[in-house]
């Protein structure tokens, strides 16, 4: 069942309470929800993290995070381990990597309820879990791909690139590819490439592809460094003819849209996502009904609407101040 939440509802919360996480006597006394994950401190994950710490510490839990620098899924591995020693009542385990499945079942199989965070899951393919919540990277992946292909008069070349082929970056690659082999055959598209995760090194990558293939006139990037990372491989061998949509309204990729370095980028409700994810843990450690499938929203965001994202983020930026490094 589609669980659709609107993006800046979430928002009033903090507005009007504000997001307190410090620690206290009082504070140690709640039971702990946590979050595992990496890449702590990239400021797209930090949206994530200040979703689940915010309505945690609202439905009256410590918000916990468990979370690696860097794309250290191993560390991530550890500390989730951590999580389970300390029996935490709930967690939160990020799956951008199928090798976080097996802390899943463990945790699970300890008797501590898990929720998958943004992306879909089934039980025979992940046994332990209560439920997961994403976005319908299918629908974005074809909405980019309209985006797009209207905006290139139905020819051209457009790119792919990811931060690596797992899970969550597979089906909106795949989706906008068979959309527009579908519709629009005088679009070329090429096979996705894995940029990465280290900005330096998918800069150059994907400065090496453009090089490659002088045909491209459009990208589409999978991660939400993709707006970043695509623009600076334009700016290196002087196109700014190639239209780009990536991921995530991080303050960088909203300011690279009003600039009009990027062509659009896809608003995932990724603080929503965290979220909801503290919601259902929360209901099933209370014993209440939820869903075990939870679908959200993710709108192709261009220019002439970017700025409705300048407020949210201010609202982010103020729970960032609260995570403790």
């Amino acid at each position: 069942m589609k669980r659709i939440v609107g993006v800046l509802l979430i928002f009033a919360f903090l507005g009007s309470a504000g997001l307190v996480f410090a620690a206290g006597k009082k504070e140690a006394e709640k039971p702990v929800l946590g979050l595992v994950i990496w890449n702590k401190y990239h400021p797209v994950v930090q949206i994530m993290e200040a979703g689940f710490l915010a309505k945690a510490e609202e439905l009256g839990y410590q918000g916990k995070l468990y979370a690696s620098e860097g794309s250290d899924l191993a560390g991530a591995i550890a500390l989730g381990e951590q999580a389970v020693a300390e029996k935490v009542a709930g967690l939160a385990i990020y799956q951008l990597d199928p090798g976080i499945r097996p802390l899943m079942k463990k945790a699970s199989d300890a008797g501590i309820p898990v929720v998958v965070p943004h992306s879909m899951i089934t039980p025979s393919e992940v046994p332990g879990p209560i439920g997961w919540v994403t976005n319908d990277n299918v629908a974005f992946g074809i909405e980019a791909g309209k985006a797009l292909a209207e905006a290139l008069g139905g020819k051209g070349t457009i790119a792919i690139t990811q931060g690596g082929f797992n899970p969550q970056e597979n089906p909106p690659a795949e989706a906008l590819t068979a959309f527009i082999r579908d519709n629009y055959p005088d679009i070329k598209v090429l096979d996705p490439i894995e940029e990465g995760f280290d900005m330096a090194v998918a800069e150059s990558r994907i400065t090496s592809l453009i090089q490659a293939n002088p045909d491209i006139s459009a990208g589409f990037g999978t991660t939400g460094n993709s707006p970043i990372t695509w623009s600076n491989a334009c700016n290196n061998i002087g196109r700014d003819d190639i239209l780009i949509i990536g991921m995530d309204y991080s303050r960088q990729n909203v300011d690279l849209v009003k600039n009009g370095k990027v062509f659009g980028i896809v608003a995932q409700p990724l603080f929503e996502i965290f979220q909801e994810c503290a919601v259902i843990l929360d209901a099933y450690i209370k014993g209440k009904p939820y869903q075990y499938e939870n679908l959200l929203p993710s709108p192709v965001v261009l220019k002439k609407d970017i700025n409705t994202y300048d407020a949210i983020l201010n609202q982010v930026e103020e729970a960032f101040a609260s995570i403790k490094k």
